[in-house]
């Protein structure tokens, strides 16, 4: 039972939801984003650790190696200061079970950021953006699609960054239990299809357009959404999708140009 003593106020909890906006700033190939998330620790260190000697070694067994989301990252930091403080608190330090903690998170965080934002949202926020410039001529509506495209991303980023921070200092070594894939489904799901429908409606768009403009255009288009895919299917790669579909346009357009 974690103790109800708390060293931590709201107050610190969001400058490290602040700070956690710099966690990828210094991110290097050998500890990744041990120092970003020493950076975000560094208020909850000067509260739990009156002595200047405690906070070096607290800031240097956290710039060990860590990697997650850069985003979900923030359920580790609010997690550590938590189980750091209990410590303190019972003046029973245990670096190991701090360690241990950060080493179970790695996977899951990455995991589950990857498939959520990576996977899902960022993707089908930035079909929102290419449809409003694609379908509008007034530059007016093409800046509030750019505005909502912003929107759908920023609100659950800021979200996941913040209630992170809050949750895993609430929970402590019990965070594991909101680091469940299936408790963002419905999050995926409603992104995917924004993402389906977006796509959609620019593909038939673009294709009536073109066809209308010069039938070596139409022919490239339906080629590369095709390519894109497939691409899809077999290697579940949004940006590759994206690249050889427009490579094959780019290059189809020319062959049938010449001949």
């Amino acid at each position: 039972m974690m103790s109800e003593k708390r060293l931590l106020n709201s107050w610190v909890l969001l400058r490290m939801f602040f700070r956690s906006f710099y966690i990828q700033a210094v991110w290097n190939y050998h500890s990744l984003l041990s120092i970003g998330l020493s950076y975000s620790l560094l208020p909850a260190a000067r509260q739990i650790y009156a002595d200047k000697a405690e906070r070096i070694k607290f800031l240097c067994r956290h710039l060990n190696f860590f990697n997650a989301h850069p985003y979900f990252a923030s359920f580790a930091i609010g997690s550590i200061v938590r189980v750091e403080e209990e410590q303190q608190i019972r003046q029973r330090p245990d670096p190991g079970q701090v360690e241990r903690l950060k080493n179970a998170l790695i996977g899951p965080l990455g995991a589950i950021g990857d498939q959520v934002f990576w996977a899902n949202i960022k993707p089908s926020s930035v079909l929102v953006g290419v449809f409003g410039v694609v379908i509008f001529h007034d530059l007016q509506w093409q800046l509030v699609s750019l505005l909502l495209m912003l929107l759908m991303y920023n609100i659950p980023h800021l979200y996941v960054r913040l209630s992170g921070i809050f949750k895993g200092y609430r929970l402590g070594l019990e965070v594991y239990k909101v680091l469940n894939l299936d408790l963002y489904n419905k999050l995926k799901k409603s992104y995917a299809a924004i993402g389906a429908v977006i796509l959609g409606s620019i593909s038939g768009f673009s294709l009536i357009r073109f066809v209308q403009v010069d039938w070596v255009q139409g022919v490239s288009f339906m080629a590369g959404v095709i390519l894109a895919y497939l691409i899809w299917k077999w290697r579940q790669n949004f940006y590759q999708a994206v690249l050889f579909s427009l490579l094959l346009a780019f290059i189809l357009g020319i062959i049938l140009r010449v001949l």
